[in-house]
């Protein structure tokens, strides 16, 4: 069930919807940063959601540490959430 609403939801995220949520909660986080989240969002989300760590340790060559620190934090919560 889960699976699905995200599935639609990362369907329907723009890069502007990203840009908004990120400039608002981790304004730390640069726009190539951004750019990456997204493209890895956009095309990756699936191994993501299945908690590969093989597309984390990807991720974390591309964003400072504090940027891919922030994003295994959400993750966390996310993997939380589905798994209980």
């Amino acid at each position: 069930m889960y699976k699905n609403l995200v599935e639609s939801y990362i369907k329907r995220m723009s890069l502007a919807d990203l840009e908004k949520y990120i400039s608002k909660n981790y304004p730390s986080v640069s726009k190539d940063e951004v750019n990456i989240i997204y493209k890895y969002l956009k095309t990756r989300w699936q191994e993501l959601y299945d908690e590969d760590t093989k597309v984390l340790e990807e991720i974390q060559k591309e964003v400072s540490e504090n940027t891919y620190q922030e994003i295994k934090k959400l993750l966390a919560m996310a993997y939380q959430f589905k798994n209980r």
